[in-house]
């Protein structure tokens, strides 16, 4: 089986003819940085009023804790919702159905942030919110951080979130120790910060190196995010060790490079796609959005 997507569905899906993804690329370039977060935290807030929607045809005269259940398994998976869902019932807290239809990531986003930086610990935003950010904004279940994570920074971290949010000792611990991620989630507002612990590798000092300051809403503190080529090199990384098979990995890879090209530091991004092995990949998906 041939592995990746073809050529003509970047951006925007094999729908989009190349006219109207030309128009669609123009009209992302002329917005700000925040207002392509908005439009992916306004995506966000449809497709968790249509979840809270079937949550209720499928459970009628459920309490609002089931619902958020629900609502959670589809967003999260079964172990997430199940481990939120048993925090509830231990801790005597509700869900807020209005706050999880808003589905609105940044609040939790900036709490994480701030306990992070409490605890001394480098971190930046990365993911899919990135991806909307310097690329074409689509729905996205959580809000992803890379953070420089050692265990002896925990407590601090973890003095410094407040009691309300579900946040396992265990589970951070672990991940610390084997370079690998953990949740934190508002269980009132169902809302969820993925924190991925970076290892100590050239470049994750060069991402972190290169991170770059958002306000990604108007009069907020802003928050580092990684720079657009240390991102692609990120994604290209993650859609090979997938198997090249991720179509929307590839769709976000080819966003960044169709929104944020000409702004592009062309010789790093390349120089670390040699480095990294990825220089094959770059070059099929810079054939692939030629022209946008």
């Amino acid at each position: 089986m041939e592995k990746g997507p073809g050529p003509g569905c970047l951006p925007f899906g094999r729908d989009t003819s190349p006219e109207s993804a030309r128009l669609l690329v123009i009209a992302i370039r002329s917005q700000t940085p925040a207002a392509r977060a908005e439009a992916m935290a306004a995506t966000n807030r449809g497709l968790a009023r249509f979840l809270m929607a079937g949550a209720r045809l499928r459970h009628p005269k459920a309490p609002v804790g089931t619902l958020a259940q629900d609502m959670d398994r589809l967003r999260y998976g079964p172990v997430v919702a199940d481990a939120v869902a048993r925090w509830r019932d231990v801790h005597n807290s509700t869900p807020e159905v209005e706050r999880y239809m808003a589905a609105d990531p940044f609040p939790l986003l900036g709490i994480v942030a701030t306990a992070l930086e409490t605890a001394g610990v480098p971190f930046l935003l990365t993911g899919s919110l990135a991806g909307g950010v310097y690329g074409t904004p689509r729905a996205t279940n959580d809000v992803d951080l890379l953070a420089r994570l050692a265990e002896a920074t925990i407590p601090a971290f973890l003095a410094a979130l407040p009691p309300s949010l579900y946040a396992d000792p265990a589970m951070i611990t672990d991940a610390a120790r084997r370079r690998t991620s953990f949740n934190i989630i508002d269980p009132i507002a169902g809302a969820k910060v993925d924190v991925f612990v970076s290892d100590d590798s050239p470049f994750a000092r060069a991402q972190f190196a290169r991170g770059r300051l958002l306000a990604l809403e108007p009069g907020t503190r802003p928050v580092p995010i990684v720079c657009p080529e240390g991102l692609v090199l990120a994604k290209l990384a993650w859609y090979r060790a997938g198997g090249e098979v991720s179509e929307q990995q590839w769709r976000d890879i080819g966003g960044i490079l169709a929104i944020s090209g000409p702004e592009l530091d062309r010789a790093w991004l390349e120089a670390w796609a040699t480095r990294l092995g990825l220089r094959d990949l770059l070059s099929r998906i810079e054939v692939e959005t030629a022209g946008l």
